[in-house]
């Protein structure tokens, strides 16, 4: 009887581990086809204050003003913009 239980056990921890790997795996592969969709949309994730994400057009640098507004330039140089740097593509 306790080997019985011990193979059980057993068992159900070897369940739980192929489960905790495919969901891994899963978010793996989310990331990567969310990483490809971006690229052929000419997209870019930015992380800003706070941790929160913006989708953006890639191949510029993007700024947040003091209202929270975000401000796309090709010019990095721009007085007015330097303030409230986010990111950068």
């Amino acid at each position: 009887m306790a080997q019985a239980q011990k193979e059980r056990q057993a068992g159900l921890q070897r369940s739980a581990e192929i489960v905790d790997q495919y969901w891994k795996i899963q978010g793996q592969q989310d990331r990567s086809l969310k990483d490809f969709s971006d690229y052929i949309r000419g997209n870019q994730t930015y992380t800003g204050p706070g941790g929160v994400n913006y989708t953006l057009p890639a191949g510029q640098t993007y700024w947040q003003d003091a209202q929270g507004n975000i401000i796309g330039s090709n010019d990095p140089n721009s007085v007015v913009l330097r303030k409230y740097p986010i990111c950068t593509a």
